[in-house]
């Protein structure tokens, strides 16, 4: 039986490329359990906030300390029907973009 020898080279990039896919899929995983954790942060901070009675605006007052799992100011913003929506920027810390999660409550 012949053995296929590679090229020291190619053997290296191969190595590298399967590398690099299995570290994607661990950054992915890793990004997605960020997310989730999010959620349950912005829905923990709403029950915080949610005080029958009170006006959207003053329950909307958040500390500056209060951030994301990305280091990003958690931001709070009033609703015409008397909620609020909670946003974090999310995995790209910009906000305005389609990573960005926001929450009615």
């Amino acid at each position: 039986m012949r053995r296929l020898a590679l090229p020291p080279l190619v053997a290296a990039l191969l190595i590298a490329a399967l590398a690099l896919t299995v570290g994607a899929y661990t950054v992915d995983a890793n990004e997605r359990e960020r997310v989730q954790q999010t959620r349950l942060l912005l829905t923990d901070l709403a029950r915080h906030l949610d005080t029958p009675g009170e006006q959207p605006r003053r329950a909307c007052a958040l500390d500056d300390s209060t951030r994301d799992l990305w280091g990003s100011a958690i931001t709070c913003r009033p609703l015409d029907d008397g909620g609020f929506e909670l946003a974090s920027s999310g995995p790209d810390a910009r906000p305005g973009t389609e990573d960005d999660i926001l929450m009615r409550f």
